[in-house]
């Protein structure tokens, strides 16, 4: 593998920033009266995955599996958030701890997706 500067990595690297500044106007909206500042995880994570693209093979392996975990985890989060949201002030009943069970099952291991897959089928059996 080649190491140091040549003139394929600095034209990627500048073609990544050109991304990443496109990206950091296009998600600044302006109103009549001031300026909307984006999701500062959105405009991270845009930043990383485009960097992502630019990496060489051997090193953007491990970086490319670690943005799709952490793509996971922040869908995952943001779908319990928004869950939690549901139940506030409300009864909670089996549909909706289903629901949450099958929101947090991209998170865990095989062994225990089989447990809350059976989990959910007795609580489908219950409610029906």
């Amino acid at each position: 593998m080649k190491t140091g500067l040549t003139l394929e990595t600095i034209t990627q690297g500048l073609v990544a920033v050109e991304k990443i500044r496109r990206s950091l106007g296009a998600n600044l909206r302006e109103d009549s009266n001031s300026a909307v500042k984006p999701d500062r995880v959105a405009v991270l994570h845009d930043a990383l995955q485009t960097i992502s693209e630019f990496l060489p093979a051997a090193r953007g392996g491990s970086f490319n599996s670690a943005m799709l975990a952490g793509n996971r985890y922040s869908a995952t989060y943001r779908e319990i958030k928004r869950h939690l949201r549901e139940f506030k002030g409300k009864k909670i009943d089996l549909d909706k701890v289903a629901k949450t069970m099958k929101v947090i099952m991209p998170m865990i291991g095989n062994s225990q997706k089989a447990d809350f897959e059976k989990i959910i089928k007795i609580m489908d059996i219950i409610s029906s």
